[in-house]
């Protein structure tokens, strides 16, 4: 009997060949029905979250400022000329309100955790939003302190376990121990790193894995045939299609199929989550 799992699309910020960090690109997702979409932050040293990736900013003069040593109001002054950069969090966070998508906060550090838990829990918007860049102490920080908050565990390079290179099944058990131990709802890894004894081991474990950042159809569909639960792209859309093709793949052979986890006959149109 053959059975089709839809993996969750998580849009990356910048996704559709839009600039990463920006309204563009967080609308660019919307429009692709993504089912996470992404969004990086840096903090202030005042503890405000901050939409950018790199630890220093440039500005269209070529200048450079490193976002830890100023303020948010001395930031975003900074880049005053280029008005797409630094969007406030709560423009984005406005974007998401009676949608079903949920925003992926894909943390670079835990400075601005505080900020963070307030504004969540004052919006209500404790169960829309996932928590990814963690390793297990920032992960175990948030749990503690907000436990409705769902954290997926960053997976570490094999080189940081020891002897993981040599023993990928130690590596797998030692991983999602700590995902388990630091109160994760996941794991979250890059897709070079995603094997199928991993995500067996993993689901067993009812830990999900989400892989990143896969761009080609062809990773997209071995990484779906693997069982992972979320596929971070830059195209949401060629995602999104693929999965369509493979419902009507297996539309033609009269299979049921997964979406979400539970089984769904052929000819059911596939839809986001």
């Amino acid at each position: 009997m053959t059975f089709f799992q839809k993996v969750l699309v998580t849009a990356h910020t910048g996704c559709e060949g839009t600039k990463p960090n920006t309204v563009e690109s967080f609308r660019a997702a919307l429009d692709t029905e993504a089912d996470l979409i992404e969004v990086d932050i840096r903090s202030s040293r005042d503890g405000v979250p901050l939409l950018h990736h790199d630890a220093e900013l440039t500005n269209s003069r070529g200048e450079r400022l490193r976002i830890a040593d100023v303020t948010s109001e001395e930031a975003r002054a900074f880049v005053a000329y280029d008005p797409d950069l630094l969007p406030p969090l709560e423009g984005i966070l406005e974007l998401v309100r009676g949608r079903s998508c949920l925003v992926n906060l894909d943390l670079k550090d835990p400075g601005s955790l505080g900020y963070l838990r307030n504004l969540l829990v004052s919006w209500k918007l404790e169960d829309s939003v996932v928590f990814t860049g963690c390793n297990a102490e920032w992960a175990e920080m948030i749990t503690r302190e907000s436990p409705r908050f769902q954290v997926m565990l960053n997976a570490p390079e094999p080189g940081e376990i020891p002897l993981a290179m040599e023993d990928y099944q130690l590596y797998t058990e030692q991983v999602c121990r700590s995902a388990r131990q630091a109160g994760c709802c996941g794991i979250n890894l890059h897709h070079r790193l995603c094997q199928p004894s991993l995500v067996d081991y993993a689901n067993r474990r009812f830990l999900p894995v989400s892989v990143w950042t896969v761009n080609d159809g062809e990773t997209m569909r071995s990484l779906i045939d693997q069982g992972v639960s979320s596929i971070t792209t830059m195209e949401p859309g060629k995602l999104q299609k693929l999965q369509e093709e493979l419902l009507l793949e297996g539309s033609s052979r009269s299979g049921p199929f997964l979406e979400s986890g539970r089984a769904v006959r052929s000819g059911t149109p596939i839809r986001s989550v």
